[in-house]
């Protein structure tokens, strides 16, 4: 978990609206941008202490981590909570760069010759209640360089938004504990749009540095990606907790048959890593037992094959161990200090390989968060499902509906379909002794591709078998 706090100094934030629609004169766009955006806290991280050539502190893969990490939770106070004063025009004098295109000269400003003026909109002052902002990754788990890479951008950062709004920032790994009623989520159905970093923006950003070093650049200029965000009080989706999920990647990639004894070995690694270094027995959330009814109601073990591509060919690049929403702080912190040393997995006679935590990797694409948490519609099969409840007859819509209830999603099913061979490009045909654990009961499994009425975020994983990955569910688009 990645926790960045924003405290104003002087109690304000002075910063133009992500839409930049103060230029229209709309009296509703002068309340300026809040909260500020986590692509403007980006910029900020890379401007405190820059890249490739100009860069102060480590390899910039720190931002890499951010570029590629979901939108992050905010906490920030609502709307109603800040003050906001109007978009004041002012003039300046312009530098000798900013000359007329035409004549190639300048003109007299306030009897001084050879000087022109522009004017400037200082975007608006916000004043909130609280004046500190968070920004919280939960799936994001730097690295011990990347983390001091973090807190020497953060301590470098002297002002967020414009020159007058001093801040203080800093970084923590520790869980951010804090009221829903200012929690600002990101939200398909959410009326507020927010500018966010996006694989590629560290470049974007280095070249419209080099471009200003030169001449005038702009920020429309400048490719950007928008999240739409739900306000505290706009939807219950809003405060929707979500789970912890631990990424790591697999040095060799492992074969796709072997998905099951793969998180068998994920599940007993980090079950003993658990005991030996918090030195006490692994809660039920974690080990699975003694848990009645269904639902999400303790840990996942996954695995993150290739499939979907035109060159998919179904080996697992990662793996995932997935906590539910209502885990303790305490739980989570054990967990990741378990998984901090987890190093190899081996299944004699079968694999063996190297295992390390993601952090921020472009490929392989397979063990990248994104691949499986990306908000979709869609979504189709790329691990088989195993049927609920046995029965020969094929599975109905209120049925595979029930497999996504039970899982811990409130959505309906508009239209589905099964099919007994793969959906995806890729996705291994198993055996039934591939896909069932040993001494447990053989239900159907299919594969499916599934039409919701809204867009969830992943991991999906349905079916009777998802604490061990199986009914693994990609997004479609």
């Amino acid at each position: 978990m990645l926790t960045v706090r924003v405290l104003f100094l002087h109690g304000v934030l002075r910063a133009e609206s992500a839409e930049d629609l103060a230029m229209t004169g709309q009296e509703q766009q002068a309340r300026g941008e809040w909260p500020p955006s986590p692509a403007r806290l980006f910029s900020a991280l890379v401007a405190a202490a820059g890249t490739g050539a100009r860069c102060a502190h480590g390899d910039c893969s720190e931002l890499d981590l951010l570029e590629a990490a979901d939108p992050p939770q905010i906490f920030a106070d609502p709307r109603e909570d800040v003050l906001s004063s109007p978009v004041l025009p002012r003039f300046v004098v312009v530098d000798a760069r900013h000359v007329n295109n035409q004549t190639r000269m300048t003109d007299a400003v306030h009897e001084y010759i050879a000087r022109t003026s522009a004017t400037v909109r200082p975007g608006a002052r916000m004043s909130p209640k609280h004046p500190e902002v968070t920004y919280v990754w939960p799936a994001v788990e730097p690295s011990d360089e990347q983390w001091a890479s973090l807190a020497f951008r953060a301590a470098r950062i002297g002002y967020l938004g414009s020159a007058d709004s001093p801040a203080r920032v800093t970084v923590s790994s520790e869980p951010h504990r804090e009221s829903a009623a200012r929690l600002w989520c990101a939200d398909d159905k959410g009326s507020l749009v927010l500018p966010v970093p996006y694989p590629g923006f560290r470049k974007v950003l280095d070249q419209a540095f080099e471009q200003w070093l030169t001449g005038p650049t702009r920020r429309a200029w400048l490719p950007t990606r928008l999240v739409r965000y739900a306000a505290p009080d706009e939807s219950p989706t809003a405060a929707q907790a979500r789970p912890t999920v631990f990424w790591f990647l697999l040095d060799p990639p492992i074969a796709g048959r072997f998905v099951l004894p793969l998180t068998e070995t994920l599940r007993a690694t980090t079950l003993d890593l658990y005991q030996r270094f918090l030195g006490e027995a692994p809660p039920a959330i974690v080990h699975g037992h003694g848990f009645v009814g269904s639902g999400r109601n303790h840990a996942h073990f996954l695995a993150l094959p290739n499939v979907g591509f035109s060159h998919s060919a179904g080996h697992i690049h990662g793996v995932a161990v997935w906590l539910p929403a209502d885990a303790s702080p305490e739980v989570i912190a054990n967990v990741r200090t378990a998984l901090a040393h987890l190093e190899v997995l081996v299944r004699p006679g079968l694999f063996e390989t190297a295992v390390r935590s993601y952090g921020g990797e472009q490929r392989p694409v397979a063990a990248q968060p994104r691949r499986w948490t990306r908000p979709s519609k869609r979504w189709v099969s790329a691990l088989p499902v195993v049927h609920e409840r046995w029965s020969a007859k094929a599975p109905t819509r209120a049925e595979v509906e029930r497999w996504f209830h039970h899982a811990g999603f409130d959505c309906s099913v508009v239209a589905f379909r099964s099919s007994r061979a793969p959906l995806l490009t890729g996705s291994i045909r198993l055996l039934p002794e591939q896909v069932h654990r040993q001494g447990h009961s053989r239900h159907p499994y299919s594969f499916f591709e599934v039409e919701l009425d809204r867009k969830i975020a992943g991991p999906v994983v349905i079916g009777r078998g998802r604490q061990f990955g199986m009914g693994l569910m990609a997004p479609g688009g």
